[in-house]
């Protein structure tokens, strides 16, 4: 069904309102370039390079069917590839047909200008293709999608670091608030509560996220830990000027060896999880996000209420805990017994424990310093080695007595 073209509206690429019209006419440019060019140089090099991967790559096949065992590998150098031109070329590739190729040209041309008239060729041509051209069309589709959330995702952090260093006086989103702690407790203070009561509060509030394994959680640990990849070579990618030649020759190789592992990778599982994968899946966002973001979110609060004249939040308070319906579900989940219940309780143990060991010696490598200590602190020490002192067992004989 075609929307009339009155209907027909571009969405806002980040999500965001322009606010910009306030401003004068060069800062307002220059708040629109900051804005969008280095989302889209983003998205031009990851395209760039994955398509130029599936190039050579289909290359390198089509060589090796033609001369069977002669295999002919192809210079993957990205110092010179042009990834403007590298994005938009197409042909090459070899899951990419004509019809393929139809497909997302019109899709391009529809992101550039959407209205009833583009979105009507891609229906004609949608209505002519094979079931392959479009389960082909599907997957590229999905891989651009994914490749520009991730760009996206990227980028608001980018932005939100240009805000807190003072660069950008623009963080507004579609609901017109910043969403920063100190700027929010700023916009309490403005609306007539006092610090008291704002620390008061926040001493007492607690956001329980609960963790549960739902079906439509799809996406591979695999797939999960190559995007972080990415993102942390996209964080690189921002320092380019200042890099050698040779490492942004070698972040570029890096930036496609992940787009082609992804493509390369099964996005589905092929078998379905057990209750106790399930969970090990679970701990792994904590293991691999939360684990860090929480204690970041702490010192975030506590810094915004240190501009406020309040101090620090006691110790005891828990902004934010954990709770988890992991391997403990029994509501009809035939699958989930309390042997079940039980392995994962103790299997996460065993990981927090393990997590809380590799901070520990961070620490020991960290707290290096020698000196005396306290006579409380010396006591203690005393009290635990002597509590931890192994027992000594009595000497063993000799096999030939």
């Amino acid at each position: 069904r075609i929307m009339p073209e009155s209907k027909v509206q571009q969405p806002s690429v980040l999500g965001f309102e322009d606010h910009v019209h306030g401003l004068p006419a060069e800062q307002a440019e220059e708040e629109e370039r900051s804005r969008i060019d280095p989302l889209k140089e983003d998205l031009c090099m990851l395209r760039g390079l994955f398509l130029d991967a599936l190039r050579k790559g289909s290359s390198e096949i089509k060589t090796l069917r033609a001369e069977p065992g002669h295999l002919v590998y192809h210079n993957y150098d990205t110092r010179d590839l042009d990834f403007k031109c590298a994005a938009s070329n197409l042909d090459g590739i070899e899951q990419i047909t004509d019809g393929v190729k139809s497909i997302l040209r019109l899709s391009d041309a529809y992101a550039e200008e959407a209205c009833a008239a583009n979105l009507q060729s891609i229906c004609e041509v949608v209505n002519k293709a094979s079931l392959e051209d479009l389960k082909v069309s599907a997957r590229f589709c999905s891989e651009f999608l994914a490749q520009v959330n991730l760009a996206e995702r990227h980028h608001r952090y980018r932005r939100w670091r240009m805000y807190k260093r003072g660069e950008s006086d623009i963080l507004l989103f579609s609901d017109g608030q910043h969403h920063q702690a100190d700027d929010t407790l700023k916009q309490l203070e403005s609306t007539g509560f006092t610090p008291a009561q704002i620390y008061e509060s926040l001493c007492k509030q607690n956001l329980e996220l609960i963790f549960t394994a739902h079906p439509t959680q799809a996406t591979r640990r695999s797939i999960l830990r190559k995007y972080a990849n990415l993102d942390g070579l996209l964080e690189a990618n921002d320092d380019r000027a200042n890099l050698t030649p040779l490492m942004r020759e070698r972040l570029s190789m890096h930036l496609q060896q992940n787009t082609l592992s992804i493509w390369r990778t099964r996005h589905v599982r092929k078998l379905k999880p057990t209750p106790e994968e399930e969970a090990a899946y679970g701990l792994s966002v904590v293991e691999d996000t939360l684990w860090a973001a929480v204690p970041q979110h702490y010192r975030v609060m506590e810094d915004a209420l240190r501009k406020l004249g309040l101090p620090a939040l006691p110790i005891e308070s828990r902004l934010v805990t954990l709770g988890s319906w992991m391997g403990g579900d029994r509501d009809g989940n035939p699958f989930v017994t309390h042997t079940v219940t039980t392995r994962v309780v103790y299997g996460a143990m065993r990981r927090a424990c393990g997590m809380y060991l590799k901070d520990v010696e961070k620490l020991i490598w960290s707290l290096s310093m020698h000196g005396a200590c306290s006579p409380e602190l010396q006591a203690w020490i005393d009290a635990q080695e002597q509590a931890d002192r192994p027992v000594v067992a009595p000497p063993r004989r000799d096999r030939k007595s």
